[in-house]
């Protein structure tokens, strides 16, 4: 019986000892067996349009080499507990430490983390540090919209996105697209997306096509030029530089209100012009310019005979004068639309049989809306005739 006992005690001691021989931690393999590669280091990630740009030291095995390394991500967090295993996962089977994660959701917080994979599959038995990132969205292509001209010497330029000049310099060019003649921009104000131009020239060439270029320093707020070539240039076609003329019906001139003061100009006889048919007494009206815009001309003809048409010149900001308007030998008064803001001279003459024209006479006024005090137009007047002029500046109270 002792034997027996004996017996059965010395198998199942050797049981005991082939079952601890069996149950070997990972880490802890003897000679021969496969040990894992280390935990993954310093895993960085870097945020790109509907993508993440990972990256991150090399993989070491000790008894072995690299073949490749297991990206794994989701929406959730593994190491903050939200979940216990990520959403997917993707093998780089590259010894290369980055790797580009596409076709993500922009603006979607992302979890990533890194294992490495040896020569015999072996994988690390444990994650790297997880990071998170949102993938950008698509940015919108910065151009040049559009271009137009909104009054004698500015051009209104639209963009597609809020504008940031990083130098006014060289910001933007106009150039006429027939001749390659540069415009000369005075001026430059930017307004989110546009962006108002202020040229010194007094005019452009009626009905030509200008280029409108943006150079490398027009930006948007994410710091982006327009593509050169690409989306930096737009043409707009330059309007009329004659000034619009509306002949009132004779109602609306007598009824305008006579508590705004006009100035009448000098004037001089028939004689002292040479002979030639003019225009004496020529007044300006401004009581309309806040509600319609338009300025009310009136005039006197002195030596009616032999006029066969009228002549209008407008020049703005002491620029040049217009190529005149026709307004024909009886018209005695016209409403001018006119830009707020801005110096005006005009220059009526009569022309006689043969083309020539008298001297005429003129006006200045400025459409300058003032803010303070009683008053609504600071207007300025200058009437030169036959080579005799006074100039005379008064506040038109409402």
């Amino acid at each position: 019986m002792i034997k027996k006992l004996r017996k059965s005690l010395a198998y199942l001691f050797v049981a005991v000892l082939t079952l601890q021989a069996s149950i070997v931690p990972i880490g802890d393999a003897q000679a021969g067996d496969n040990l894992l590669p280390d935990q993954i280091q310093n895993l960085k990630a870097k945020a790109d349009t509907e993508s993440v740009k990972l990256s991150w030291d090399v993989g070491e095995d000790a008894d072995g080499y690299m073949i490749g390394y297991k990206i794994y991500y989701g929406t959730k967090s593994v190491a903050g507990g939200e979940s216990e295993f990520y959403e997917a996962e993707i093998m780089s089977e590259s010894t290369k430490t980055k790797y580009t994660v596409e076709n993500l959701v922009a603006g979607t917080s992302y979890y990533f983390s890194i294992t490495a994979v040896d020569d015999e599959n072996g994988e690390s038995k444990s994650y790297s540090e997880e990071v998170m990132v949102k993938p950008l969205a698509p940015q919108k292509e910065f151009a040049l919209l559009s271009a137009e001209q909104t009054g004698e010497g500015q051009i209104l330029v639209t963009m597609s996105d809020e504008v940031v000049l990083e130098s006014e310099l060289d910001a933007f060019v106009i150039e006429n697209e027939r001749t390659g003649e540069d415009v000369f921009i005075d001026k430059i104000e930017t307004n989110l997306d546009t962006v108002l131009l202020y040229t010194s020239d007094a005019r452009f060439k009626e009905n030509q096509v200008y280029k409108v270029i943006a150079s490398s320093s027009v930006v948007n707020t994410q710091g982006n030029p327009v593509s050169s070539g690409v989306t930096d240039e737009t043409t707009f076609t330059s309007t009329s530089t004659q000034v619009k003329v509306v002949e009132p019906e004779i109602e609306s001139v007598l009824s305008i209100e006579t508590d705004v003061n006009t100035i009448p100009a000098a004037h001089s006889s028939a004689q002292e012009m040479g002979g030639v048919s003019g225009i004496s007494n020529l007044i300006f009206d401004i009581s309309a310019l806040k509600k319609e815009r338009v300025v009310i001309l009136r005039w006197s003809q002195s030596g009616i005979d032999g006029i066969s048409d009228q002549v209008l010149y407008v020049k703005k900001n002491n620029g040049a004068w217009d190529e005149g308007y026709s307004l024909g030998a009886s018209l005695l008064e016209l409403k001018l639309e006119v830009d707020l803001n801005t110096k005006y001279e005009v220059k009526v003459v009569t022309k006689d049989q043969n083309g020539k024209e008298g001297n005429g006479a003129s006006v200045s006024f400025d459409t300058t809306l003032t803010k303070t005090g009683g008053s609504n137009v600071l207007a300025f007047v200058l009437a030169i005739l036959a080579g005799g002029a006074y100039f005379v500046r008064r506040r038109l109270l409402t």
